[in-house]
């Protein structure tokens, strides 16, 4: 697909058309063994034509592949705009965040990319960067093709309408999986230090969510443009890896969610019945995950299943469309 794209330029190409010096954007990559995918995601976001300056900060977590070997070449094309942080441990695997990165971070805003996903517009930070500016929202996001790895098939992954949009945080708080592909994240540099600050106090377990509740008390400004590819399937991901778990694996990182809400809370006070909700499909999603473990046994997958029944009926339904207002 990234030959949709137009071919990637030489630096001085990318910084003709910047109309000052002061970076502008911070686009945040983070990767650990994605040697077959790390050039695909760099040479999209350096396609990105702009008129502001911008910074590509590269958070390698001590990949053992010859991902680091690709960072560097692109270093060396790229000195003012790639920035490698090469960790010289593997924090994913010793529950260590992520956070050393913080002071490469420039700019009045970040935008985030996993290294085994990639952006599809040119004119991606272009277009959430001016709609931004033009609003009190602190994040943006937009739709993403959903490519599955070893098939042909794709779907679309956040779509709330052909309208550019703001979204209420109700939406966020009240759908069971991720409001929005990470790789749509647009949001203020200010919001991204509150969550890394979040990230300082939480348990293991994944942030995304995160991010959309520290970043959405005004809302969530939405551009209905499939703008990114998120990839499912890859091994060394984070969705790979937790459908192939057992139960017990399960039960932690449910207990794990249940803590970084409490965490959550703590610092913004105002979210507690949106958390008080949000419980509650954390539980039915651990509900449905234990149901697929690896080591289930029929006794209690027929009682977890009766649970789930139980919880989804309690529960009730949720319509997002009355929480999103055309712009």
């Amino acid at each position: 697909m990234l030959s949709e794209l137009n071919v990637v330029p030489k630096q001085d190409e990318i910084t003709k058309d910047w109309k000052s010096e002061e970076i502008k954007v911070t686009c945040y990559v983070q990767t650990y063994n994605h040697v077959s995918y790390i050039e695909e995601t760099l040479e999209s976001i350096l396609a990105q034509k702009t008129s502001f300056p911008f910074k590509i900060v590269v958070y390698d977590d001590c990949s053992t592949d010859g991902t680091q070997g690709k960072i560097r070449n692109y270093q060396k094309k790229y000195p003012d705009i790639v920035f490698p942080y090469l960790a010289e441990f593997n924090h994913g695997k010793e529950n260590v965040p992520r956070i050393e990165h913080q002071n490469l971070v420039e700019g009045e805003y970040v935008t985030i990319c996993d290294g085994d996903d990639y952006w599809l517009d040119n004119y991606k930070l272009q277009r959430q960067y001016d709609l931004m500016t033009n609003n009190e929202q602190c994040l943006c996001v937009h739709p993403a093709i959903i490519a599955f790895e070893e098939t042909d098939v794709e779907d679309v992954f956040c779509y709330y309408g052909d309208k550019i949009s703001i979204v209420s945080q109700e939406v966020i708080f009240n759908i069971k999986n991720q409001f929005a592909p990470t790789s749509s994240y647009f949001m203020t540099k200010k919001k991204y230090f509150e969550f890394l600050s979040f990230l300082r106090k939480k348990a293991p377990g994944y942030g995304d969510f995160f991010i959309e509740a520290i970043s959405s008390e005004k809302g969530v400004l939405y551009i209905p443009l499939p703008m990114s590819v998120y990839r499912r399937g890859v091994v060394s991901s984070s969705t790979t890896l937790q459908s192939q778990s057992g139960f017990r694996v399960h039960q932690i990182i449910l207990d794990n969610n249940l803590e970084n809400l409490k965490i959550l809370e703590s610092m913004y006070p105002y979210l507690a019945k949106k958390i008080m909700n949000r419980k509650k499909l954390v539980e039915i999603d651990f509900l449905m995950n234990a149901l697929n473990a690896t080591d289930i046994k029929d006794g209690m997958k027929k009682e977890l299943k009766q649970k789930l029944v139980d919880n989804i009926k309690k529960l009730g339904g949720f319509s997002p469309e009355k929480y999103i207002r055309p712009v």
